[in-house]
């Protein structure tokens, strides 16, 4: 999802691109020119959540579209999706999604309409 209506969309996209890098609230600030204050403003603004909170979902809808589009480990679906260790990974997938990333590659197959956090 980026957020159409902030003035800062440059930041939404770039953040999309960098998924497999540890990003923080103040990095992202200091990308787009503003304090950390006004960051977070204007991403509950634009997206209803913090911007970890979005980080997170934009990480997990990229690691939704890795399982269904090819054979990638999960280790490397971690690993480009910012989503640190294989077990960590699963253990977040599995908290915010409801099932194992092996459940979720086996029932969907890459024909499911994921949610595109690119817009």
């Amino acid at each position: 999802m980026r957020p159409g209506s902030s003035a800062v969309p440059a930041l939404y996209d770039w953040a999309l691109r960098n998924l497999h890098r540890p990003l923080t609230v103040d990095q992202l600030a200091h990308r787009a020119g503003l304090s950390r204050r006004t960051l977070i403003r204007r991403f509950h603004a634009d997206t209803g959540q913090p911007p970890m909170r979005w980080l997170l979902d934009a990480r997990l809808s990229r690691a939704r579209e890795l399982l269904t589009s090819g054979d990638l480990t999960v280790e490397a679906i971690a690993r480009r999706c910012g989503l640190g260790t294989p077990a960590n990974f699963r253990t977040l997938f599995k908290t915010h999604v409801g099932v194992p990333p092996s459940t979720y590659r086996e029932t969907f197959n890459g024909s499911a309409g994921l949610p595109d956090f690119r817009r």
